[in-house]
């Protein structure tokens, strides 16, 4: 779209809001939409410097491990100021200038930044939701995110930046992290907030409300991976960016951290099942085929954080489909093996694959032959090849 028809268009909703807000409350705002390193910020320092580094193709028993190179940007804490935030978003809004600013991920083309409160956005203009106001704040540190809710997310990109804060600004009573409520409502959150965020004063936001800070930090993404993407857009690996030390970091804490009173069974193998309505496949056929190779079925929803991170630090050999449960490789013994399987379409995503690679996991991957333009729609497997890929898998160790 050129810049004459942008400028129709946006002529032609703020015509559209305008006439709406004649016959009901306007609940809807056009701002302006800008990257973030344009803001005009108080203060910026430098965190982690730009690295050179891999991200790894998922690789199937017929491969060799495939990795490209990737640069990790650079990592910087913004004080930003006078702002305007809500906790299921990165985004930043400024009310001065009436522009809402978001941390612009590279390939930009094919990535999508639609979160809790922006709902559509065109060329350097958005669409934002209009939120009553909660308590206002003179300082805080943002911990917000598009999805704060997803394990993997939260873990490994939001948990991952308290590893390079430090003792930089934040950890006194003066500026308190600013985080969704949902880490405090969810038992796994708790713990791992309770673990990774103990030296810090912490408010939990309501994600339904927006909230005005008068200072605000801001820290940008140490590790980044596409949580949307177009329509009948192709993942490549290189999009995933997962720096080996943030990951270390969060491992070595929670193993260290594992109570010495845990009463868990050891489980040698292990599947991972799945209670959610998204990617949805015959798994219970599945596990039936490969539960007289010794596997037990975990639902890892039903266990604390310290049970899951004892789980994994036994299991020698470890199957399932693509999802949030795999974030746990993190904890994963050393040397153990895995075989996860995943749509098509999914691509060369490498969030798992990554993990991998950095704790010694050797992760196969078997990619369904299943045409389909939706990244979350359900799928079938034969459960003869996964029976067949787990017992080499098993035999070959």
């Amino acid at each position: 779209m050129g810049y004459k028809q942008t400028q129709l268009y946006y002529y032609f909703l703020k015509s559209t809001y305008f006439v709406k807000f004649l016959f009901k409350k306007q609940n809807k705002k056009v701002v302006n939409f800008k990257d973030l390193k344009e803001i005009t910020f108080i203060r910026r320092d430098k965190l982690l410097n730009l690295e050179v580094g891999f991200s790894f193709k998922p690789k199937t028993k017929n491969q060799d491990e495939d990795k490209v190179f990737v640069a990790f940007d650079e990592c910087f804490a913004y004080r930003i100021g006078q702002s305007i935030i809500n906790s299921q978003s990165s985004t930043i809004y400024v009310k001065q200038n009436n522009t809402l600013y978001f941390e612009r991920f590279k390939n930009d083309e094919s990535f999508l930044y639609n979160s809790k409160i922006l709902k559509k956005y065109i060329s350097n203009k958005a669409i934002v939701e209009v939120q009553e106001f909660g308590t206002e704040f003179e300082r805080g540190f943002f911990l917000g995110g598009t999805f704060i809710f997803n394990y993997y997310h939260f873990l490994v990109e939001i948990v991952s930046k308290v590893s390079i804060v430090k003792e930089l600004y934040f950890n006194n009573q003066n500026y308190p992290i600013l985080i969704d409520k949902s880490v405090n409502d969810v038992p796994v959150f708790r713990e791992i907030s309770k673990l990774f965020l103990k030296d810090f004063n912490v408010i939990f936001l309501d994600s339904n409300k927006s909230y005005k800070v008068k200072d605000l930090w801001y820290i940008t993404n140490p590790n980044t991976s596409p949580f949307d993407v177009k329509k009948n857009f192709k993942i490549k690996a290189e999009y995933t960016k997962t720096r080996p030390n943030t990951i270390k970091y969060i491992r070595e804490k929670a193993i260290e951290n594992i109570p010495l009173n845990i009463k868990m069974n050891k489980y040698d193998k292990i599947f991972l099942s799945r209670k959610t309505k998204n990617r949805r496949y015959n798994q219970d056929e599945v596990f039936e085929h490969i539960k007289k190779l010794g596997f037990i079925e975990i639902y890892f929803e039903d266990y604390s954080f310290f049970e899951q991170v004892f789980i994994m630090q036994n299991a020698n050999f470890i199957a399932g489909g693509t999802g949030a449960a795999w974030t746990n490789l993190i904890f994963a013994k050393k040397n153990a093996r895995g075989l996860i399987w995943m749509n098509k379409i999914w691509g060369e995503i490498s969030v798992f694959s990554n993990l991998a690679s950095i704790v010694d996991f050797d992760l196969n991957y078997y990619i369904t032959k299943n045409e389909t333009s939706d990244f979350h729609s359900d799928y079938y497997i034969d459960p003869k090849i996964i029976e067949n890929k787990i017992l080499k898998l098993v035999t070959d160790a």
